[in-house]
């Protein structure tokens, strides 16, 4: 029976002494497991604030992607209001330049028309001086005739 008491008491020591080893694992456990829920903690709010960062970016690309249209827009509005008035300009010197064409014909005409009028009145100046000298002759003519009789 002593034997059988001794045995239950080896017995006896040797499971308190695995239950407090058991005790120091699972304390040791909780620990690690605390810890573990501090650095997932940790990291669900650094992904949180990464998230929240990539937001803010995205709100940034957004913006400047806007931005950008508006841009677009306005030089396709400005190269149209460009092509439209380089076309305009464009269509002016044309027509500045037939006008200039058409003038400077006109003149060519009235140039050849002046000298033409210049030398009929040069032709008609040699005529009247002609007939001046014919009439001066025969005046003369005249006036020795009737001298004569």
């Amino acid at each position: 029976l002593t034997a059988a008491n001794d045995a239950v008491e080896t017995q006896k020591k040797d499971y308190e002494s695995q239950i407090e080893l058991l005790r120091k694992v699972i304390a040791d456990m909780e620990s690690i497991h605390q810890s573990l829920r501090g650095e997932v903690a940790e990291r669900e709010g650094e992904s949180h604030a990464s998230m929240h960062k990539v937001g803010e970016l995205e709100k940034v690309v957004a913006d400047l992607n806007a931005s950008l249209a508006e841009k677009r827009d306005e030089v396709e509005r400005t190269n149209a209001e460009y092509s439209e008035s380089v076309s305009k300009s464009t269509s002016e010197i044309v027509a500045m330049t037939e006008a200039r064409d058409d003038l400077a014909k006109e003149l060519a005409a009235a140039q050849a028309d002046l000298e033409a009028a210049k030398e009929q009145s040069q032709k008609d100046e040699e005529a009247v001086k002609d007939l001046n000298s014919r009439l001066d002759i025969a005046a003369r003519k005249l006036c020795n005739d009737g001298e004569d009789t």
